[in-house]
C-alpha cells in the first residue's frame, strides 16, 4: 500500500545519502548518522511527519536486521522522538526574536567564548536568513572583507550571497576577532570554518541545535 511505498521511499533515499557519505553498510551506520540524515531531511524542508516516518523506517529495517542476526545493535535505539520535533516556533515576533538573539548575553554583551560564540550563529542563522547545516558549513573565507556580505553554500553546490547587518557583523566580528583564534589554535588540524567547538574542530549539527534550543529556554520561548 502508500505506507509500505513511502517506507521503501524513505530508505532509497537513506541508503542514497549513506553512499554520498561513505557509509556502504547498515552495520556501519551510527547514531550520529541517522541524526544528522534526519537534520538534512528537516534542512531540505520535509514535513516533520515525514521526517519522524523515515526515522520509523530505518528503525524498522534496522530492528529487523539485528533479529536476523545481521546486525550487533541498534542505532537508533538511543534516539528519542523529541529530536524529530523543531528547536523553535515557525514564527517569532520582534520580541522573540530580541529575546532569543540576547539570550547568552548579560547587559548587552556576551561573556564567555561559548556565549559569544552562540551569539554569533543565532545572529547568522536569522540575519543571513541561514539554514543550520549553512551556518556550520560557513568558512571565515565566505564572509566579505569588510563583512557586510556573506556566502552561504546550500545543497548541490549553490552558493548565494546575502547582505549581514551592523548587529549580526559585530557579533561575528567579536567571535572571529576575539575568540575564535584561541579556540582554534588548540586543534592540531586547524579548520577554516567559522563556528568551532571546544576542541577546535567544526561545530556539529547536534550541538548547535543544542545551543539553540538553550537560547529559546533561556529567552522563554518553547524550545520543543
Amino acid at each position: 500500500g502508500n505506507a509500505v511505498a513511502a517506507y521503501r521511499s524513505d530508505l532509497r533515499a537513506a541508503s542514497l545519502w549513506m553512499a554520498e557519505r561513505g557509509v556502504l553498510d547498515w552495520s556501519d551506520l551510527t547514531g550520529d548518522h541517522v541524526v544528522e540524515w534526519l537534520g538534512d531531511r528537516r534542512d531540505g524542508g520535509a514535513a516533520e511527519a515525514s521526517v519522524a516516518r523515515g526515522l520509523v523506517a530505518v528503525r524498522m529495517l534496522v530492528r529487523f536486521l539485528v533479529a536476523e542476526g545481521q546486525l550487533r545493535a541498534d542505532p537508533t535505539a538511543r534516539i528519542p522522538s523529541p529530536k524529530l520535533r523543531r528547536a523553535l516556533p515557525r514564527t517569532l515576533g520582534p520580541e522573540d526574536v530580541e529575546a532569543l538573539l540576547t539570550a547568552f548575553a548579560a547587559d548587552g554583551a556576551p561573556i564567555g567564548w561559548r556565549d559569544v560564540r552562540d551569539t554569533a550563529l543565532l545572529e547568522t542563522l536569522y540575519a543571513a536568513g541561514a539554514r543550520v547545516s549553512e551556518a556550520l558549513g560557513l568558512r571565515v573565507s565566505d564572509l566579505a572583507e569588510d563583512r557586510t556580505t556573506v556566502r552561504l553554500h546550500g545543497k548541490g553546490d549553490k552558493m548565494r550571497v546575502v547582505p549581514f547587518g551592523s548587529r549580526a557583523r559585530e557579533a561575528l566580528g567579536r567571535w572571529i576577532d576575539r575568540e575564535r583564534p584561541a579556540i582554534a589554535a588548540r586543534a592540531r588540524a586547524r579548520s577554516d570554518r567559522d563556528f568551532l567547538s571546544k576542541s577546535g574542530r567544526p561545530l556539529d549539527r547536534q550541538s548547535a541545535w543544542r545551543r539553540v534550543k538553550a537560547a529559546a529556554a533561556r529567552a522563554g520561548l518553547d524550545p520543543a
